[in-house]
């Protein structure tokens, strides 16, 4: 299985990312946008994995995301990975709690580490991927409609729990599958 843990977003969220992307599919870019029900906080992803080994991930992360304390975030602006002129990934930004969910981070890191997964080197940046650049022709009226976008504000993330998602590939599109929850604490 192709697993990752994440934050799942509410409802009203859903629909918000949907507007926000209808705003930059106006720039007619050619861009492979995320279903909106699929948009998510990824904070760790594992690669595929045996289903075998499910349980004994349970068993390490559930007491380590419970004493953590719930917080909430904000989705806010629109940004791109390497920058807003040669956009490969769309971004919505997360703000708010974030010295909390880098805790969080750091915890679930070093928790999955003595099960063969493999520290991330790169530094944690908590984001909720939008859609992905196909080929790079329209860049421009996308890199505007970007930079239009970088403050708006999108909606609260209340985060009481990470979820275990199963990844799986389709020519659709990947379509995610909860394996487990772990709640935070109260």
């Amino acid at each position: 299985m192709r697993l990752f843990l994440g934050i799942e977003l509410p409802e009203p969220l859903v629909a918000e990312i949907g507007r926000v992307q209808s705003l930059l599919r106006a720039s007619g870019a050619d861009v492979r946008w995320v279903e909106p029900g699929n948009a998510h906080v990824t904070m760790k992803f594992l690669g595929q994995v045996e289903p075998a080994r499910v349980a004994a991930i349970d068993a390490v992360l559930a007491p380590v995301i419970a004493s953590h304390p719930r917080h909430e975030l904000e989705l806010i602006g629109v940004g791109a990975f390497p920058d807003e002129a040669r956009p490969r990934v769309i971004w919505a930004g997360v703000e708010g709690a974030i010295r909390e969910l880098a805790a969080l981070h750091v915890a679930v890191d070093a928790t999955l580490e003595p099960l063969g997964f493999e520290r991330e080197h790169r530094r944690f940046s908590p984001h909720v991927t939008l859609g992905r650049v196909r080929r790079p022709h329209g860049l421009k009226p996308l890199s505007t409609a970007i930079r239009d976008h970088r403050h708006t504000p999108i909606g609260a993330v209340p985060v009481a729990a990470l979820v275990l998602f199963e990844s799986t590939l389709t020519p659709q599109g990947s379509r995610y599958r909860e394996q487990s929850s772990y709640p935070l604490a109260s």
